[in-house]
């Protein structure tokens, strides 16, 4: 699942094949959005303008690209209009409530996924997992599960909608769920889902699984290098465990991916030079620590082709 790399060879190859393919490009300039290859879904938003721009097709990739662009405006523009050129275009409809959302409308994007299922209610489950977001953004816990959960039924499989299963049960305190969920996700996941991953790894470091935590973060350090959530947590962990000197090196780093956290990672270090025969600190102090720290980097719902 979730396999981005091949979905985007494989419709490299199509549009190799059938030069003016205009179908399905709308999934593909999503998955080029999520790539972040802004260069090639401009170009492909080009050509699709050049091959038929009455085309729903053609909008949704302008409606991506502008996103890309953080020109939400022009982008939910785009969306609008490609559900007049189509009736049936659900998916604009879930592309301009997932705009909404990134821009705080919860009024708005609730209109947008409602209307998208009107229009397609059997499969949706893009729409549904939408207002399981749009729910969760305003803690309305057991509506986000509830909608979360719609999406689970209709495509179990998907890692992503399992972690958002997982997240709100983490977020109402939950944690015994939330790891069997996110340990799902992790399952069913490809090695590209960087996001799940750490979402596990921080269950685990809340339950005090600190070792395996630990193994689950030092392969997403491979992953994403030069993630600050990682980074972070590593060094937590490295604090816990009594290893000082691989939390000072850890905590130091993190600092030079945010430099926004150095007042709350000085604090730290400071706990950590106070260390006497390399005694761990308090699990309290290190997890008050680190939810003021972490970055919300929960990725654009848009990932759910």
């Amino acid at each position: 699942m979730l396999d981005y790399k091949a979905a985007e060879i494989a419709f490299r190859k199509a549009r190799e094949s059938f030069p003016h393919l205009v179908k399905h490009m709308d999934i593909y300039s999503t998955l080029l959005w999520h790539l972040r290859k802004t260069t090639m879904l401009s170009y492909l938003s080009q050509e699709l303008q050049l091959i038929d721009r009455e085309a729903s097709e053609t909008w949704i990739a302008m409606g991506n690209l502008f996103s890309r662009l953080s020109d939400h405006g022009n982008a939910l523009k785009c969306f609008q209009r490609a559900t007049q050129l189509r009736k049936g275009c659900s998916y604009g409809y879930t592309l301009s409530g997932h705009e909404s959302l990134m821009l705080a409308e919860y009024a708005r994007s609730l209109v947008f996924f409602r209307e998208s299922i009107r229009r397609n209610l059997r499969a949706n489950y893009n729409a549904f997992f939408g207002l399981g977001e749009c729910f969760f953004k305003q803690d309305r816990f057991c509506l986000a599960l509830f909608f979360f959960n719609h999406a689970h039924k209709i495509n179990p499989y998907n890692p992503l909608i399992l972690a958002a299963v997982a997240k709100v049960y983490q977020a109402v305190g939950d944690l015994n769920p939330a790891l069997h969920f996110f340990s799902q996700a992790v399952h069913v996941a490809h090695s590209s889902v960087a996001s799940v991953r750490f979402s596990r790894a921080k269950i685990l470091f809340e339950l005090g699984e600190f070792e395996e935590s630990k193994t689950e973060l030092e392969k997403l350090v491979d992953m994403v290098p030069t993630e600050f959530n990682v980074q972070f947590l590593l060094g937590m962990i490295y604090m816990q465990l009594g290893q000082k000197n691989l939390a000072i090196k850890q905590l130091t780093f993190s600092i030079e991916l945010d430099p926004k956290a150095i007042h709350v990672i000085k604090k730290l270090l400071e706990q950590l030079h106070h260390l006497h025969h390399q005694q761990p600190v308090s699990s309290s102090s290190t997890a008050a620590a680190s939810s003021s720290v972490f970055i919300d980097c929960s990725p654009r719902p848009l990932f759910l082709f």
